[in-house]
């Protein structure tokens, strides 16, 4: 964005500075990391390794690299790539960035994918491959402060990006103490960790990012045009959630919902406000669909929360599954797109599967809204809590830019058990476009993802 441009301008581009990264590898091959003149320095190394790598008949770094000065597999794995894609896409987050030239010559510095370059897109980085080829971080070295960040240090890098966490309920363990310790020991080297993705948010914090020495970083809602790939129609649904933690935090997020094409319109100066229930069976294909979550069994006067798939054994279009709920006095719908992880999808009245002997829009009394399979897994999983935590109301529509800068939903919070209060940082996590990986090292492509940190 602007403010990227203003900081590059000005010469904070990284230039001269390596960054390390322990992830799931990296599709290195890619437009934001390939060389062609200069082959990545890999090096095998083993869990109970003493050194750092097996010996190899190659240098196990290569600073001439324009992209990637080292790239360490732990496990022993012979087969590179990066099947997760989550490594690849905090690598170009904080690295990458467009060759200048592709293999044919065609110049394209200048070309759309380059506004997609990482923040300090002119540094290097040292990879710690710590997938061991499944879809998550499974190799794990013993001693993170003998065993990890010090092959990094080495290599030039005082800053390290280990983007994972084990949950730990906000406990101050092994990795933790790992990490203060190498910490204490190099106090020009930062670790920065991810608070990791658990529910509910409060007093979760994994670790190392609990650590004292740790700088710990939150997710919190992109900008609005981070969701310019929805329809420009499309609100932001507020999950609103009271008693989340015996320390009363109060969880207050937004997410992208897109309104049905008809029924009643949705109206931002008059946001209907409802407790919300997940109906039973959930894509609401029975004649009598009913509401579970906090003990709750009728859906009057409920926003029925159903899904457009589901694994019942009877399907059926959302014309029926709307008439069902809204006889059952539902005051609205929001429909569960688990076709697609990430976004919603356009509901029209003549879509093809809406389409159903009987069932038409005109017959929609009630507001109709769809969102993602990733929002709607958030939902279901803080509905059944509803009585512990003391309910679950949605509100929508809210203007777009409402919900920029609040926590994200899925993220570990603080304090720790010791009263320290972290995390320290939050930044954008939601909807981050970036490098992308498709688990191939011979293809030289240049595409980007979607997705959220956490």
């Amino acid at each position: 964005g602007q403010e990227r441009g203003a900081l590059w301008a000005a010469g904070l581009d990284g230039r001269g500075e390596v960054v390390g990264v322990a992830d799931s590898g990296v599709d290195y091959d890619g437009c934001y990391f390939r060389d062609d003149k200069v082959e990545v320095a890999l090096c095998l190394a083993t869990l109970n390794a003493s050194s750092p790598c097996a010996p190899q008949p190659k240098p196990t770094a290569n600073l001439e690299h324009r992209k990637i000065i080292s790239y360490r597999v732990w496990g022993g794995v012979k087969e590179l790539g990066d099947r997760n894609g989550h490594g690849t896409m905090v690598s170009g987050s904080i690295a990458g960035e467009v060759d200048l030239f592709s293999r044919g010559g065609s110049e394209i510095a200048n070309d759309w994918r380059a506004s997609f370059n990482g923040v300090a897109p002119k540094s290097k980085l040292v990879i710690d491959d710590l997938s061991q080829r499944s879809d998550a971080v499974g190799a794990m070295p013993d001693d993170l402060s003998s065993q990890l960040w010090p092959y990094a240090y080495r290599l030039g890098a005082r800053v390290h990006c280990t983007a994972w966490g084990e949950e730990s309920s906000a406990q101050y363990k092994a990795a933790a103490l790992q990490a203060d310790t190498f910490a204490h020991r190099h106090a020009d080297f930062l670790i920065v960790a991810p608070a990791p993705n658990a529910f509910p948010a409060s007093m979760r914090l994994g670790s190392p990012a609990s650590a004292k020495s740790v700088l710990s970083v939150g997710i919190a809602s992109n900008a609005p045009q981070a969701y310019a790939s929805y329809p420009l129609s499309a609100h932001l649904l507020a999950l609103r959630l009271s008693h989340l933690s015996l320390h009363r935090f109060l969880l207050d997020h937004s997410f992208p919902l897109l309104p049905a094409d008809f029924g009643p319109l949705l109206r931002l100066s008059a946001p209907l406000s409802s407790p919300l229930a997940i109906v039973q069976p959930k894509t609401a294909c029975t004649d009598a669909p009913a509401a579970v979550g906090g003990g709750v069994l009728s859906l009057s006067g409920k926003v029925a929360l159903l899904w457009r798939k589901g694994a019942d054994a009877e399907a059926c279009g959302f014309f029926r599954k709307i008439s069902k709920v809204q006889h059952a006095q539902a005051v609205a719908v929001i429909i569960v797109n688990d076709v697609d992880s990430r976004k919603p999808v356009a509901l029209g009245a003549r879509d093809s599967w809406g389409e159903e002997a009987g069932g038409k829009a005109s017959d929609v009394r009630i507001p109709v809204g769809v969102v993602g399979a990733a929002t709607g897994e958030v939902l279901r999983r803080f509905v059944p809590q509803e009585l512990h935590y003391g309910g679950v109301t949605v509100q929508f529509p809210v203007p777009r830019d409402e919900g920029f800068g609040s926590f994200g939903v899925a993220q570990s919070g603080g304090p720790t058990q010791d009263g320290r209060i972290k995390p320290e940082l939050y930044a954008p996590g939601h909807n981050i476009r970036s490098a992308s990986s498709d688990n191939n090292l011979s293809t030289y492509q240049c595409s980007i993802g979607e997705g959220d940190y956490g």
